[in-house]
């Protein structure tokens, strides 16, 4: 069998499902439960390439592929903990068992399905200020198409938009902002509880856009918000 493909060579190359990341050491995969992806395994003509945990996530070479471009499907099982695949070459693998020292390695993330729904509100505050936010111009796609494309192929997170909606609420950015002590840390402050009234409570995720009319230095520069809230 060729021995071919020196370590700074082989590598694994992106998956056309998506879900690689390229730039991770090692290099990265997301497979969804029960369904798989491809990779491509370049100049490893020869070589042995193992599934660490096949019960986590298995593998089958397909025929299609080449001596310089293998291509696997990665099937992905079950999901307690990452998992690796792992390429060497047949001396280190046999007959010393003990010597295992992989050429090249993929980490494999098996991810089950995730739903989640977001809501959009566009506040009016209690001083007849609208936010300058315009719906039509906020995400061009529609938020769960803009997350969907950068969620569902790395964490099998799918999102779901229950509404978009404007909402007068009777509060405002500064009262709130001035209730809080520390931004890392939000309180259900009086103010907060009453911004809460507009969110959409079928919602896992609630984002509600404000105006603000305070001075310039103490403007929130970031979103700010309490879990679950």
């Amino acid at each position: 069998m060729s021995q071919r493909g020196p370590q700074w060579f082989v590598s694994f190359a992106q998956s056309i499902a998506g879900g690689f990341d390229r730039n991770a050491v090692p290099r990265w995969l997301m497979v969804p439960t029960r369904d798989s992806r491809e990779v491509h395994l370049s100049d490893a003509g020869g070589m042995i390439v193992v599934p660490i945990n096949p019960a986590v996530a298995d593998i089958i070479e397909s025929t299609s592929g080449s001596e310089d471009d293998r291509i696997f499907t990665v099937t992905g099982k079950t999901s307690p903990v990452p998992t690796f695949i792992q390429v060497y070459r047949p001396f280190d693998f046999l007959p010393r068992m003990e010597n295992f020292r992989p050429v090249v390695r993929l980490e494999v993330n098996v991810k089950a399905p995730m739903p989640l729904k977001i809501a959009l509100q566009y506040v009016t505050d209690d001083l007849f200020v609208p936010t300058q936010r315009l719906k039509t111009a906020t995400f061009a796609g529609g938020i769960d198409t803009e997350l969907n494309g950068v969620y569902t192929p790395q964490t099998n997170i799918n999102f779901t938009l229950t509404r978009e909606v404007s909402k007068n609420v009777d509060t405002n950015l500064p009262a709130i902002r001035r209730e809080q002590v520390d931004l890392e840390n939000i309180r259900p402050t009086r103010a907060w509880l009453k911004l809460l009234e507009a969110r959409d409570p079928t919602a896992d995720i609630n984002v509600l856009f404000m105006p603000w009319s305070g001075s310039k230095v103490k403007e929130p520069f970031r979103m700010f918000g309490i879990d679950r809230n």
